[in-house]
């Protein structure tokens, strides 16, 4: 990547002796990541109507504009549902050359998640079987850079990433266990540096599971937890590895 997507030192004040997940707005990530253009355009493509199961317009904005700036070449997901967030990577991220993405495969969906390893939550149950994997991206023209995996995501290995995804972001099952497990995978194959990122975090009503797990992880020395908000107010996580080894 162009950009080193490491944490500011030392740690502005108002982060000092803070233990959590920090919130932080537009203005403060491009502090996190020196560069990124707050401003920086992007074009999305997206249907004239959001469906449950997506992420908000600016919330997919920012995910595609901090990939095309960073510059990254790889980058993976869980979590493909229609392809919306591939379909704009691929119209937007020049320098890609790899993405792997990762769902359940069909007959997993039909049955609402039913013979999944750990049980999947009330929401996504709800939306599987609700539209064609990847459909949005199947035709694109640069479609022969994305590895299309349709697999249990708590079942995959680091044999399933035959590129080191340099940002990896986890939008799968909102369950605790399914979030702790996408995250330890992640974790496993993140190139060094690099940037892992979920999305649904603080939705403590509806998918009380991300939160749990995200802010375990912020008591890992090992990574440092950012929430966008206040200023785009998104449910994006965005976590920078603290010194990562070469």
């Amino acid at each position: 990547m162009r950009i080193i997507p490491r944490p500011q030192n030392p740690v502005p004040q108002k982060w000092m002796n803070f233990h959590g997940v920090r919130t932080i707005n537009i203005n403060e990530l491009a502090q996190i990541l020196p560069g990124y253009p707050p401003l920086g355009e992007v074009q999305l493509t997206v249907p004239a109507i959001m469906i449950p199961g997506h992420m908000t317009m600016i919330e997919l904005a920012v995910l595609v504009s901090i990939v095309r700036y960073t510059g990254a070449t790889s980058f993976a997901q869980i979590g493909t549902f229609d392809g919306i967030t591939v379909r704009n990577l691929l119209d937007n991220c020049p320098d890609l050359q790899s993405i792997v993405t990762v769902d359940l495969p069909n007959d997993q969906h039909l049955a609402k998640g039913s013979g999944t390893v750990y049980s999947t939550d009330m929401f996504n149950a709800s939306i599987m079987n609700y539209v064609d994997i990847g459909f949005r991206f199947r035709n694109h023209p640069r479609v022969g850079i994305v590895r299309d995996i349709r697999k249990d995501s708590a079942k995959l290995t680091p044999e399933d990433f035959p590129v080191k995804p340099e940002i990896f972001f986890i939008d799968g099952s909102h369950t605790y266990d399914y979030c702790a497990s996408d995250t330890r995978i992640a974790h496993q194959v993140l190139a060094k540096p690099g940037i892992l990122l979920w999305h649904d975090f603080d939705k403590i009503n509806d998918l009380p599971g991300v939160t749990r797990a995200l802010t375990e992880l912020a008591d890992d020395p090992y990574y440092t937890l950012y929430w966008l908000t206040d200023f785009p107010e998104t449910s994006l996580v965005i976590g920078i590895q603290n010194n990562p080894p070469g």
